[in-house]
């Protein structure tokens, strides 16, 4: 009310928002169904992301089985994606030794993932 500065016309100010905001709904709801309706180029079947879940699994496994210094600095380096400076002043370590952990970590991840389970 206080935006309207003749207090006759609230009601054409009321109307006019009311019609306003159902437009800017429409063009939205109208936006999304026009962006669903469109198939993604590069969309995963089902069996492909189920073999993505299972990978993510086994991975995991994996980085369990691991040091706890291993699985530190390479979850620091490439989840977090963190440089090896960064990784070593976060963990207080020497750069040479996340070198190290980061080296053997690799190592053991390649053969637990590539072992029969």
């Amino acid at each position: 009310r206080k935006r309207v500065r003749d207090p006759e016309k609230t009601l054409a100010y009321l109307r006019q928002t009311v019609v306003n905001l159902s437009r800017s709904a429409l063009r939205r709801r109208i936006l999304g169904l026009k962006l669903l309706s469109k198939p993604m180029p590069d969309m995963a079947s089902a069996e492909e992301g189920a073999y993505d879940q299972l990978e993510r699994d086994a991975l995991i496994k994996a980085m369990r089985g691991l040091q706890r210094r291993q699985r530190e600095v390479l979850v620091l380096r490439y989840f977090a994606d963190m440089t090896e400076a960064q990784v070593a002043e976060t963990l207080g370590i020497s750069l040479g030794s996340v070198k190290a952990y980061g080296s053997r970590g690799i190592a053991a991840l390649r053969v637990a993932m590539e072992a029969p389970a």
